[in-house]
This record gives structure tokens, C-alpha cells and sequence, in this order.
């Protein structure tokens, strides 16, 4: 009789560890990869791709007084600063890519390898970010 509780016993401990240890590892709901505050690197238009630095340099500036950043909330918001200019927009996400709508217009954007990209196909120029 000893025997069939120590069985029972050893059964009932491996049900309850491997229940508690079900709950660990689960997928945690994280916010979207979108959310922060990220400054422009690059700009591209019509298949010419320039570094910002040099884009700055280039405008007789450095690219510290340049300010082109986007931040990004988790209330489905964003701001924008582009050279002075502040605006706010919202945001939402369908199928793993990102449209942003500021006065009534929408960009597509899109994240990869840690680095978002705005696209404007109606005037072939792209703007890619780094998170800061």
C-alpha cells in the first residue's frame, strides 16, 4: 500500500510541477517593436541613398541640429520633429507593417533589422530611422 502512494504521490508532484511550469514561457504580451523615439539615419529619393551626417554636412550643418525624430506611443499616437517643425499623428498596425497618419495623410512604414523605414512611393524617397 506504501508503494501505490509513493507512486501517487510522485505523480501528483510531477502534474503540479509541470502545470507550474506551463505558465512560465508563455508568449507576455510586449509592446508593438514600433514604440520609442527614433532618429533618421538615412535618406533616399529617386534610388540615391545619402547618409544623414553627410546630408547635414552637405547643408552646411551637423546632424545634432538637424533634429529628424519620430516618437512613437503606445496609445497609437506619435510626434514628429522635423528640423523645428513638431506635429502629432496616430498610428496602427496591420500584418507586421505600420501606417502613420499625419494630417490626414498616410505613410507606410515598416521595421527591419531594428530599423524603421518610412516610404513615400508617390515621390520614390524613404527616410530610415535607428532607435535612440
Amino acid at each position: 500500500m506504501k508503494k501505490y502512494r509513493r507512486t501517487i504521490m510522485t505523480i501528483l508532484l510531477s502534474i503540479l510541477t509541470m502545470a507550474s511550469l506551463a505558465g512560465c514561457g508563455g508568449k507576455k504580451d510586449s509592446a508593438p517593436e514600433i514604440i520609442g523615439t527614433w532618429k533618421v539615419v538615412n535618406v533616399e529619393t529617386a534610388g540615391v541613398s545619402v547618409d544623414f551626417d553627410k546630408f547635414a554636412q552637405q547643408l552646411g550643418q551637423d546632424a545634432d541640429s538637424l533634429v529628424m525624430e519620430i516618437t512613437v506611443k503606445e496609445d497609437k499616437s506619435f510626434s514628429i520633429n522635423m528640423m523645428g517643425q513638431k506635429k502629432e499623428g496616430t498610428w496602427e498596425e496591420k500584418s507586421g507593417k505600420y501606417t502613420l497618419t499625419l494630417d490626414g495623410t498616410d505613410q507606410e512604414a515598416e521595421i527591419k533589422d531594428g530599423k524603421l523605414t518610412l516610404i513615400d512611393e508617390s515621390v520614390g524617397t524613404s527616410m530610415t530611422f535607428e532607435k535612440k
